[in-house]
């Protein structure tokens, strides 16, 4: 009788289903449902010892990152993030002390930063109104008690308005086509005589990139203070100023400031100025103000309020002229 017991148990399939299972799963695998799988995911499947467990996950994400091309990202602000992490480092970077002219730089402080401060903080203006009453006359006028009581308002108010804080993201072109003229000198020495006029300023804060070998070098960032020798970068690749843009309004986003500005100085041979238009929208829609700095050339393409040099020495006196134009 227990033979036919167990006989029937066979025959009926309810005796052995952990057999059944195994051999479904070995079907499935064959079917290729864990083809896709990466080698992680099939070791954390299999319950094998992962001590490093997120340094493998970090690998995975990074080679994935590394097998998509940045042309096959469609969204303008990921493709800005990416950018943003794949700056270079300084061991991607070669130097040259004759890049920037560094007693130059420091000639020009000074003028640049009043044009600045006007630039970046005329919000903070006194305001004066006048009362009938108050605590406190105006000297000026006290005749209009006599000659216009009615309309006198001799009494005055004084008011200041909150100290705006910014945050300004300085691009410098460092591709070849600016090896003409000495154009990069006079760039990358512009750029260091703004972030030394800059970095003064309260509540202002002030970092710099450069357009490098196709790529983006964050030659000083917001946190730190200008180092010259830093500024020396050698000349390389072509303009991707829409890519830089990008990174830099990615950095810009990152903190609270009342006004945030990019400043690009170039000589406007963007590598795509169609893409370059699309980044400043970007920047608009995010109220970021764009402005750029033309060396030895008649325009720039791609960022309406510019303004134009052909030396350092010129610079103050642009600048003080397109703040008072209201073109920066």
């Amino acid at each position: 009788e227990d033979s036919n017991d167990d006989s029937n148990g066979d025959s009926d399939g309810k005796s052995d289903d952990k057999p059944n299972e195994d051999s479904n799963d070995s079907d499935n695998d064959q079917a290729g449902g864990n083809s896709s799988k990466s080698p992680l995911l099939k070791d954390f499947d299999e319950k094998k010892d992962l001590p490093d467990f997120h340094d493998r996950l970090k690998e995975e994400i990074d080679q994935k990152a590394d097998d998509a091309p940045m042309d096959a990202v469609n969204d303008p602000m990921l493709k800005n993030l990416l950018s943003e992490m794949n700056a270079l480092d300084e061991s991607n970077v070669y130097r040259s002390s004759r890049s920037v002219d560094v007693e130059l730089a420091k000639r020009n402080t000074n003028r640049l930063k009043l044009a600045f401060r006007k630039l970046l903080m005329d919000v903070a203006k006194v305001k004066s109104k006048h009362f009938d009453c108050g605590a406190s006359l105006d000297g000026n006028r006290l005749v209009g008690i006599v000659t216009n009581p009615k309309n006198a308002k001799p009494f005055r108010e004084i008011s200041r308005a909150k100290t705006p804080n910014a945050a300004v993201s300085l691009i410098v072109d460092a591709s070849k086509s600016m090896d003409h003229q000495n154009r990069f000198i006079k760039a990358n020495t512009a750029a260091l005589s703004i972030a030394n006029a800059l970095e003064p300023l309260r509540h202002v804060d002030v970092e710099v990139r450069h357009m490098y070998a196709d790529n983006v070098f964050v030659t000083k960032p917001f946190s730190k203070k200008a180092e010259p020798l830093k500024f020396g970068v050698t000349t390389s690749g072509c303009t991707p100023t829409a890519l830089v843009v990008g990174s830099a309004i990615t950095s810009l986003m990152s903190l609270q400031k009342d006004r945030r500005m990019i400043i690009v100085i170039t000589d406007g041979d963007a590598n795509s100025i169609s893409d370059l238009e699309d980044m400043v929208d970007t920047a608009s829609m995010l109220g970021i103000e764009v402005k750029a700095i033309g060396i030895g050339v008649d325009s720039v393409s791609g960022i309406p309020n510019h303004c134009v040099i052909n030396n350092v020495n010129e610079l103050g006196t642009t600048l003080e002229g397109a703040v008072k134009t209201g073109l920066f």
